[in-house]
């Protein structure tokens, strides 16, 4: 996001990065009128061991269609 935003990082940014725990991902599927629906947060089930672990295209589809059809 932040070379979306012209930002460009520094060492001082990189060393930060070193020192401390980076922002966990989430995935969210928000209906038209704005409510979130569905979503899966990096680490929110397995803890650490979720770290870097995103749902499958399956997954992700599924919780689609379950949307679609309740």
């Amino acid at each position: 996001m932040t070379k979306l935003d012209g930002y460009t990082e520094s060492e001082t940014d990189h060393a930060d990065m070193e020192r401390q725990w980076p922002q966990l991902k989430g995935q969210f599927l928000i209906d038209r009128d704005g409510i979130v629906r569905w979503t899966n947060i990096e680490c929110a089930a397995e803890g650490l061991t979720g770290v870097g672990k995103f749902p499958s295209v399956d997954e992700t589809l599924t919780a689609a269609r379950t949307l679609l059809h309740p």
